[in-house]
């Protein structure tokens, strides 16, 4: 994958992330929410250290940017950002249902449904959106790049 043509894809995916979150009318702070960045964060730190060792998975990441790298370097590297790709979904899933159940927990206190309930859908976002900017990405360039031999 080309560094300049990943750049260029982040930044606009990014402008279109910001002119939908503008055409809604309302804060973009409203999509900043510490508490589901440390969900998703932790939970795939943790599944990448009891998965892949530390030292493998910074190869795996360099990998998606060496032109030079050999294929089996390649193919494990696409199978963890296969893997990683489910795994950020089912930890927004994770993190989208604890949100519910606290959520259900306190239905008699009306004002913290929607704070509750918008925590739980921003987890499940961020998820959906590090699968659409790195992960799958950087899967499908690496499956490219093995199919052409």
């Amino acid at each position: 994958m080309n560094k300049g043509l990943y750049a260029l894809y982040l930044i606009f995916f990014v402008l279109i992330l910001v002119a939908l979150y503008l055409f809604t009318g309302a804060s973009i702070l409203i999509y900043l929410d510490i508490a589901s960045l440390l969900v998703i964060a932790l939970f795939l730190t943790i599944l990448s250290i009891f998965t892949t060792r530390f030292k493998r998975c910074m190869g795996y990441y360099k990998a998606v940017f060496n032109p030079d790298a050999d294929r089996d370097l390649l193919e494990a590297s696409s199978r963890y950002f296969g893997n990683f790709t489910l795994y950020t979904m089912l930890v927004g899933a994770v993190g989208f249902l604890t949100g519910i159940i606290a959520m259900l927990a306190n239905l008699e206190d009306t004002a913290s449904v929607g704070p509750n309930l918008a925590v739980a859908l921003i987890t499940l976002l961020y998820a959906a959106l590090l699968c659409l900017m790195v992960f799958l990405p950087f899967k499908l360039s690496l499956d490219s790049r093995i199919r052409k031999g």
